[in-house]
């Protein structure tokens, strides 16, 4: 299957399959699909590097009373019949000392769900990413710069006046914030 969509309903369908099997009393089925990207700038070296997980979880009602829950990153058929092998072990063990529920009946509900976000960090182009890393590096080194300046300095106690002074002053901006944090943990 080529797309996430059709491997979730293929996935879904063994985890669901081997649960009835099983005599489970309900089974869900949740394929999830994280996309994260890593910007960096080392010694002023830009590197992005894109990573894609995908996995899945399975929760299980055993005789009405005893849930389990068993998740993976192996998203294949075997592997998902094995997942929903594990969620009924535990729910087996948990109806031993589980109380009855009762379920409305209901159909099956499909659906996608997208995190919200004012703006998608995807889209945001490389360049625009990495002039903000470049900046808060230049940033960071002009209060540390600062802060070098302070070596002569007699009290330690003024020391630490001076400090928050100048890091309080170098917060102009949201992003800024990040910067001096890092330069007071210096």
């Amino acid at each position: 299957m080529n797309s996430t969509k059709g491997l979730g309903e293929e996935l879904s369908r063994v985890c669901l399959e081997s649960a009835a099997r099983e005599n489970a009393t309900y089974a869900d089925f949740r394929l999830v699909n994280t996309v994260t990207e890593v910007v960096s700038v080392i010694n002023e070296n830009p590197a992005t590097e894109e990573l894609n997980d995908l996995g899945a979880g399975i929760r299980v009602l055993y005789k009405d009373s005893g849930w389990g829950f068993a998740d993976t990153d192996e998203v294949n058929p075997e592997n998902i019949r094995e997942t929903t092998r594990k969620a009924l072990s535990l729910a087996r063990g948990a109806a031993k000392i589980g109380s009855k529920i009762s379920f409305v009946k209901e159909p099956v509900h499909v659906d996608d769900w997208v995190s919200p976000k004012k703006k998608d960090p995807l889209a945001v182009s490389l360049d625009e990413k990495y002039g903000l890393l470049q900046d808060a590096t230049e940033r960071m080194r002009e209060i540390l710069r600062q802060l070098g300046r302070l070596q002569d300095l007699p009290r330690p106690d003024a020391d630490r006046r001076v400090i928050d002074r100048r890091l309080e002053s170098a917060i102009r901006h949201p992003e800024e914030i990040c910067t001096a944090v890092c330069a007071r943990w210096l």
